[in-house]
């Protein structure tokens, strides 16, 4: 078949070293993980409060499936809807600070049953360019007029709402509350500001911010002090800070049943598997009890960066860009032979120049404590450190 034969030529054009590969870990979401038989430091995973590997959480995995089955069986709207996946989401509002909550099977779900629910052809969205994929995707399948603008400029922000705002019923402005791939915060207040001046519904993503922002990991909204409005939708999932799986929508009651009335993406597909619902449900419960494990998040975070020489992050994403494809592989391979898991990032991810370890901090790491107990996390500073130091 020539499509097929096309297909193995492209993909032999691609460069040995620039080659993405899935590889095999046990736990590997875990702070500390054992790589080929070597223990080694995990500075990959988005398991923030190191949750995915709590004791509680798997209990509460173990507990759902033993009661209500290894999978939801049909969608939500068939017989999908448990009684732990209604409990899961009257806490994901509580902690949103929202009327209600809608659960989902991804955060990539989430994004498509928003987006595609809320705007279509006769509406206009403005997106930030470095947004996620998941949310550019949605903008797309929705058919909505769209324009990108760069991240964080609100002047950009304004004019292109000022292009849409007479020839679309309905406008909507798309945004990242932690940017994945830079670890900084959106500035929310006065993107709030300018939506309510041009009576605009704002789609926060606070995947990165739900569990290590706001006193308690509230997100992005509680790091400011806000209470969201009733034209703001926050959008996150269960698998990164609360370790688990899906993801979810949070907002007020009419845009949450708008969104079960129509968004395909929720109505077609089976419902978050009961292991899921389980373990987030008891994520949930460990942080509504004690902030214990927010605290030590942001002392490895501050430890972390002091030990190579950068200022402070406010989130546990930290960047080390490095720009060329080759030198990010070459830096990562040296640093998993000095005992550090890390993960580089390339284009198309992030813009071509711009190729960089993406370095995830958790609250099970031990940076904060003053001697190491691992000799490799020596030799893998040192060498983060020459790199920070450029």
């Amino acid at each position: 078949m020539k499509g097929n034969q096309e297909i193995k030529k492209q993909l032999e054009e691609i460069p040995f070293k620039l080659k993405r590969r899935l590889r095999i870990f046990d736990r590997g979401s875990a702070p500390y993980i054992e790589v080929d038989g070597r223990q080694m430091i995990n500075l990959t995973s988005n398991n923030y409060l190191s949750l995915a590997t709590d004791p509680l959480v798997i209990e509460g995995a173990v507990a759902a499936v033993k009661e209500d089955g290894a999978g939801a069986g049909s969608s939500r709207l068939i017989a999908g809807t448990s009684a732990r996946i209604t409990l899961l989401e009257s806490k994901l509002a509580e902690l949103k600070n929202t009327e209600r909550a809608l659960v989902t099977t991804s955060g990539f779900t989430a994004a498509l049953s928003a987006i595609v629910a809320l705007v279509g052809r006769s509406d206009g969205i403005v997106i930030e360019k470095s947004s996620h994929a998941c949310l550019i995707s949605g903008a797309r399948l929705s058919g909505s007029k769209t324009i990108f603008f760069r991240k964080n400029n609100l002047e950009g922000l304004t004019r292109a709402l000022k292009k849409l705002r007479d020839r679309s019923k309905r406008l909507l402005i798309i945004l990242d509350g932690v940017h994945s791939m830079d670890g900084d915060i959106a500035p929310l207040p006065e993107i709030l500001n300018i939506a309510e001046e041009f009576d605009s519904f704002l789609l926060v993503d606070d995947a990165h911010g739900t569990g290590t922002l706001g006193p308690n990991g509230e997100g992005i909204f509680a790091h400011f002090g806000i209470k969201p409005s009733e034209y703001v939708i926050q959008m996150g999932t269960l698998s990164k800070a609360l370790g688990s799986q899906g993801g979810f929508l949070a907002a007020d009651k009419a845009i949450i049943d708008l969104f079960i009335q129509k968004s395909p993406a929720f109505i077609y597909t089976t419902g978050l598997n009961p292991a899921a619902v389980g373990a987030a449900n008891a994520a949930l419960d460990i942080l509504a009890k004690n902030n214990e494990r927010v605290v030590n998040l942001r002392r490895n975070i501050s430890a972390f960066c002091k030990k190579i020489g950068i200022q402070t992050s406010k989130t546990p994403i930290i960047p080390i860009v490095i720009g060329g494809e080759k030198e990010t592989i070459e830096l990562s391979n040296k640093l998993e032979a000095a005992g550090c898991l890390t993960l580089p990032i390339r284009p198309p991810t992030v813009p071509k120049g711009t190729s960089r370890l993406r370095l995830s901090v958790q609250s099970g790491h031990r940076f904060f404590v003053e001697t190491s107990e691992h000799a490799s996390e020596e030799r893998y500073l040192v060498l983060l450190r020459s790199r920070t130091a450029e």
